[in-house]
């Protein structure tokens, strides 16, 4: 064989692994209950997983499944599709409120999810997004920029858990060079609660690096304008 055809038949092979590795082609139908089920057990075979709660879409190529254990305790939990197939992506016993990113690009699709443990009597949950007041001097001028404030209340029906697609004023606020940052308060009667008392403080995770999640601010009302 001479270099000439050598070099097709390597080009050749190039470009079948690359699409072998970044072309996953359509994605399937998403796993039935039962299914993810079995899928969270095999993948977290210690977190003693005894129910997937719901499968809910975030965007084309990512799932959002909720569990439940055998204790009653709530956990996080995603899929993606990958090399043809829905694969587990990650698996958490934590329960707080987490922003999912499609991806680490500027146009990566965002959104909220949560899955906060039953029985404490909630009332509300309201997401935040913070931008903290600024101020400085440029040349002769003094420059002020004022703290904004955003809310986003969840419906009593789900509260449990849920999706909120990341709201689009939230994205451009947070292109701002100043301080931002998104916040979760849970009430009952009113008033605010502890964190604590719903989120599992010594959580675990299981992840094979396909998913991408930045952790929410628990907030005190004190904190609120």
């Amino acid at each position: 064989m001479n270099r000439r055809k050598l070099l097709k038949t390597l080009l050749v092979l190039a470009a079948v692994v690359w699409l072998a590795l970044n072309l996953d082609g359509k994605p399937g139908a998403p796993p039935v209950h039962g299914e993810a089920l079995k899928m969270l057990q095999a993948f977290a075979p210690d977190f003693n997983i005894k129910q997937a709660l719901d499968v809910i879409p975030l965007g084309n190529k990512h799932l959002f499944v909720p569990y439940e254990d055998e204790d009653g305790n709530r956990g996080n939990s995603f899929m993606a599709w990958e090399r043809f197939k829905w694969r587990i992506a990650r698996v958490s016993t934590d329960t707080s409120p987490v922003v999912w990113h499609s991806g680490l690009g500027d146009h990566a699709k965002k959104a909220i999810v949560w899955n906060l443990a039953p029985g404490k009597n909630i009332t509300e949950l309201s997401l935040y997004f913070i931008v903290e007041r600024n101020a400085g001097s440029s040349g002769n001028h003094d420059l002020y920029f004022p703290r904004i404030q955003l809310e986003r209340k969840i419906s009593p029906d789900n509260m449990s858990y849920g999706v909120l697609p990341f709201p689009e004023e939230w994205e451009q606020f947070s292109k701002l060079p100043e301080i931002s940052y998104v916040g979760w308060i849970h009430r009952y009667e009113n008033k605010a609660a502890d964190p604590s008392a719903i989120v599992n403080s010594s959580s675990r995770s299981i992840s094979n690096g396909m998913i991408v999640t930045r952790n929410i601010r628990p907030m005190d009302e004190a904190e609120l304008e």
